[in-house]
């Protein structure tokens, strides 16, 4: 079981979000913005929050930090991946091995 603090660490290794750099960052941080229930109409490409996030890309690591540290549960549910069969069935087979 995944708890609280896990949720977004998981989220973005699922949605292989490890460069949060220039225009990556930007389009990554939107998708997870877009995924913790806020609108997608309240963003505009080339605005001044546009620019400063592409030249700071510290930005979005205290974005994540702060995200992270005040997940609310209807958060963790944007978030949260359901878990597949297969992901069951490797389970299984670790724990046989063991």
């Amino acid at each position: 079981m995944i708890n609280d603090s896990d949720v977004l660490e998981k989220y973005c290794d699922e949605m292989k979000f490890f460069c949060w750099e220039g225009e990556t960052g930007i389009k990554q941080i939107h998708e997870l913005c877009r995924d913790l229930g806020y609108k997608e109409n309240q963003y505009q490409h080339g605005d001044s929050l546009h620019e400063f996030l592409r030249d700071n890309s510290g930005a979005f690591e205290a974005l994540l930090n702060w995200i992270g540290e005040n997940m609310t549960d209807e958060w963790v549910k944007g978030l949260s991946f359901e878990d597949s069969d297969e992901d069951d069935e490797i389970e299984d087979i670790e724990d046989m091995s063991r």
